[in-house]
């Protein structure tokens, strides 16, 4: 099995996160059994699901993806094996702060390396309007498996992403197992 993100130009091949290699490829096989249950929080942007999806995150009955996650995708298995998820998660924090980049702008919600954020900054560019489809359903799934492999699989995967309210039949069709949750049903 080969990693899906190594066919394509992910935000940690980029700029300050330039890899030569990916340190995830030698244990990309250890993700084919690994089975997840997506929880999808489904609304409009600006409808409050940042800040549901920041609650829910912060319960231990869900895993979910953290921007720590999405700047080192390819390095997170071998970041846990090894047990650099703290000093990794400590680079980015210093990094953010010396760039002056602690809050997000549109919000000013407090940004740091275990802050939650949407998935489809993997999904590639435009990684603003990336929503699950058939070209990406794989590396949506090898996402998936990886978070599991590395958070543990005993919880439900929590993940957000303003493109999938008008996407939810796409998902569930594709990805039977889905729930979904919407800011409404709070």
């Amino acid at each position: 099995m080969q990693s899906v993100a190594k066919k394509r130009k992910m935000p940690a091949q980029t700029g300050e996160f330039v890899k030569e290699d990916q340190l995830d490829d030698e244990y990309i096989n250890k993700i084919s059994d690994i089975s997840y249950t997506p929880v999808f929080i489904l609304g409009l942007h600006r409808s409050g699901t940042s800040i549901l999806y920041k609650m829910l995150h912060s319960t231990d009955y869900f895993n979910g993806l953290t921007a720590y996650d999405v700047v080192y995708y390819n390095r997170l298995v071998y970041n846990k094996k090894h047990g650099l998820e703290e000093e990794f998660k400590q680079r980015f924090n210093n990094l953010i702060k010396k760039t002056g980049q602690e809050n997000r702008d549109i919000d000013k919600i407090k940004m740091n390396a275990d802050f939650a954020i949407e998935y489809s900054f993997l999904l590639g560019p435009p990684y603003l309007f990336q929503r699950i489809n058939q070209k990406n359903k794989d590396l949506f799934d090898e996402i998936c498996k990886k978070i599991q492999l590395v958070k543990g699989e005993k919880n439900r995967l929590l993940l957000k992403n303003p493109w999938d309210f008008p996407n939810f039949l796409f998902i569930k069709e594709k990805i039977p197992q889905s729930k979904f949750r919407s800011e409404e049903h709070t």
